[in-house]
C-alpha cells in the first residue's frame, strides 16, 4: 500500500456525521488545515490502482476533502496548459472537470463549507471567469444559483456569491433565472462568527425552524467580504433585473434601498445610477414624479440631483399633457441615456406618458371623442384608427374603466365614456389566498427577527453592554448604601444642609 493509498483511506474515512457536537468544530478545522498543507501532486495522484480521488469520494459526506482535491485538479490542469502552451483547457464547459464542479455545487454539505470558505469562493470565481472567457456567461449562472440555494434555501443571507450571481444574470440577460434568489429578499448580513460547538448546534436548530446557514459569518471569505459598495451594487443590479422583468414595484424598492444607504453627506456613483433608474421607474409605476424617501440623506440627495439633472428634466416634461415636449427632451438627451444604459427605460417612459395622459383625462371629463383624445395624447393626432385601437387595448386590459360608443359625427370617431371608479371586489377564494400569502410572509419575517434577536443576545457587544449595566447598577447600589449609613450615624446630608441655610435666611 502506497502513501497515497493511506491518504485515500484517511479521506474516505472522514465522516462529520459520526463526530460528536463537542468535537465537531475542532475536528473539521484540523481536517481543513491538514489538507491545505498537502501538495497538489499528492491530491491529484490518485490511488495505486489508478483511480482518481474524485471518483471515489462522496461530495455530500466528504465535502472538505472533495473540494481540496477538486481545487488541486483545477490548479494542476491550469499549470499544465500554460507549460505546454495548449489552447485546450480542461476547465472548458466540455472539459472533464466541469461536470465534477457542477455535481459538487449541487451536492456539497453546507455546514462543512464554513471551514473551507476561501476554497469555495475561489471555485465560484473560477467557473465565473471560465464562463466569461468562453463568452458564455450563462454557463456560470445555474451552478452559482444552485450553490446559493444549497447554502441557504431562503436566500436570505447576503453573500458575495449573490453579487456575482446577479451580475452574471445581467450580463447574460437571464432575468427569470434570478427570481428564486432575489425574490425572497435579504434579511441577514453576515457578521461576527459563532464559536465552538454552538456553530453546529445553532445550525441544526435553525434548520428545524426553516432557516439555514447561520454559519456564514464575518470571518468567511464567502460571507464576510460584502462591503458597502457591493451591498449597494447588489440592490442596484436587483432593481435592474426587476426592470427587465417589468416588475416596477419591486424595482422601485430595490433602488430605494440604495438611495437610503447611510452616508456622510456625500453620494457615490452607485447611488447616482440608482436615482436615475428610480426616477424613471416611479413614472412607470405612479404616472408622476415621486418624492425621495425621507430616509435619504438630504445633502447627498442634492449632489445626486445635480449630477442627474437631465433625468429631472424628463420628470418635469412628463407632467405636460402633450407629448411633444417629452419627445424633444428624450431626443436631446439621447447620448446621456445611451451612456447610462437607460435607453430602454426611457422608451418605456415615452409609452407610459400616453397611457397616463389618457387615464388622467377621466379626472376631468366624463366623455370625449377619439379625435379629442388624439389631439391631446396621440403622437399622430390625425390617425384616429390607431388611437381607437390603443384605447380599446387599455379597456380590455382593465387599465382604463371606459366604454366606446358611436358618435353622431363619424369624422370625430367613437365617444369614450369614462366610468366612475369602483371598489375592486374579490371572491372569497381570492381573499383567502391573499390572507394565506400575507400570513406566510409575516411568519417568515418574524422568524428572521427572532433569529437576529437570538444572535444579538449572544454577541460580544451585547454581553459587554450587560456588564456595563451590571457595573453601573452596582455603583448605584453602593452609593445608596453609603448614604443610608451616613444618615443612620446622625450626619447631615446635602438636603439637611440646604434646609439649614433656608432657615437662616430672613
Amino acid at each position: 500500500m502506497t502513501k497515497n493509498d493511506d491518504l485515500f483511506t484517511k479521506l474516505q474515512s472522514f465522516d462529520p456525521n459520526a463526530i460528536a457536537d463537542a468535537d465537531y468544530d475542532k475536528q473539521l478545522k484540523h481536517t481543513a488545515n491538514y489538507l491545505s498543507q498537502l501538495s497538489q501532486d499528492k491530491l491529484v495522484a490518485g490511488t495505486s490502482g489508478g483511480d482518481d480521488f474524485l471518483t471515489l469520494l462522496d461530495p455530500t459526506v466528504q465535502t472538505i476533502p472533495y473540494l481540496f482535491v477538486l481545487t488541486a485538479h483545477i490548479q494542476h490542469s491550469s499549470k499544465k496548459a500554460k507549460s505546454t502552451a495548449s489552447k485546450s483547457n480542461t476547465l472548458d464547459p466540455d472539459g472533464p472537470l466541469w461536470a465534477q464542479i457542477l455535481v459538487f455545487l449541487r451536492e456539497f454539505d453546507p455546514l462543512q463549507i464554513k471551514y473551507v470558505s476561501a476554497e469555495f469562493r475561489e471555485l465560484l470565481e473560477i467557473i465565473t471567469k471560465t464562463a466569461n472567457a468562453n463568452k458564455t456567461p450563462s454557463l456560470a449562472i445555474i451552478p452559482i444559483r444552485d450553490a446559493i440555494l444549497r447554502l441557504n434555501p431562503t436566500s436570505s443571507i447576503l453573500t458575495s456569491a449573490h453579487c456575482t450571481f446577479v451580475r452574471q444574470c445581467l450580463i447574460a440577460r437571464m432575468y427569470d433565472v434570478a427570481v428564486p434568489v432575489v425574490d425572497p429578499g435579504i434579511y441577514h448580513i453576515p457578521y461576527a462568527p459563532e464559536r465552538g460547538s454552538a456553530v453546529r448546534v445553532n445550525h441544526l436548530q435553525l434548520i428545524e425552524d426553516g432557516i439555514r446557514s447561520p454559519h456564514l459569518s464575518g470571518n468567511t471569505d464567502l460571507g464576510g467580504k460584502v462591503n458597502s459598495r457591493e451591498y449597494m451594487e447588489y440592490f442596484l443590479n436587483c432593481g435592474t433585473i426587476y426592470i427587465g422583468l417589468k416588475k416596477w414595484e419591486k424595482a422601485l424598492f430595490c433602488l430605494e434601498v440604495v438611495l437610503a444607504m447611510p452616508t456622510a453627506n456625500v453620494a457615490s456613483m452607485v447611488m447616482v445610477h440608482a436615482y436615475k433608474r428610480w426616477a424613471l421607474v416611479g413614472l412607470l409605476l405612479k404616472g408622476k414624479p415621486l418624492d425621495l424617501p425621507r430616509t435619504v440623506n438630504q445633502p447627498a440627495a442634492k449632489a445626486i440631483r445635480a449630477i442627474a439633472k437631465p433625468y429631472d428634466v424628463v420628470l418635469d416634461a412628463f407632467k405636460d399633457v402633450r407629448i411633444t415636449r417629452l419627445e424633444a427632451e428624450m431626443e436631446y438627451g439621447r447620448g446621456v441615456w445611451d451612456g447610462d444604459c437607460n435607453t430602454g427605460l426611457i422608451r418605456e417612459v415615452y409609452f407610459a406618458h400616453r397611457k397616463f395622459a389618457i387615464l388622467n383625462l377621466e379626472k376631468t371629463f366624463t366623455a370625449l371623442s377619439i379625435s379629442q383624445i388624439a389631439s391631446r395624447t396621440s403622437p399622430d393626432p390625425l390617425d384616429l384608427t390607431e388611437t381607437e385601437a390603443y384605447i380599446s387595448s387599455l379597456i380590455s386590459s382593465g387599465e382604463l374603466a371606459a366604454t366606446l360608443s358611436p358618435s353622431k359625427n363619424p369624422s370625430e370617431g367613437p365617444i369614450v365614456r369614462f366610468l366612475p371608479s369602483q371598489i375592486e371586489t374579490k371572491s372569497e377564494a381570492d381573499l383567502q389566498n391573499d390572507l394565506a400569502k400575507h400570513k406566510a410572509e409575516l411568519a417568515t419575517l418574524l422568524q428572521h427577527i427572532e433569529s437576529d434577536e437570538h444572535r444579538l443576545e449572544i454577541s460580544n457587544q451585547y454581553i459587554d453592554f450587560l456588564k456595563q449595566l451590571r457595573k453601573k447598577a452596582g455603583e448605584i447600589a453602593k452609593e445608596k448604601e453609603t448614604l443610608s449609613s451616613t444618615s443612620k450615624n446622625g450626619l447631615s446630608t446635602g438636603a439637611d444642609y440646604e434646609e439649614d441655610v433656608m432657615a437662616d435666611m430672613p
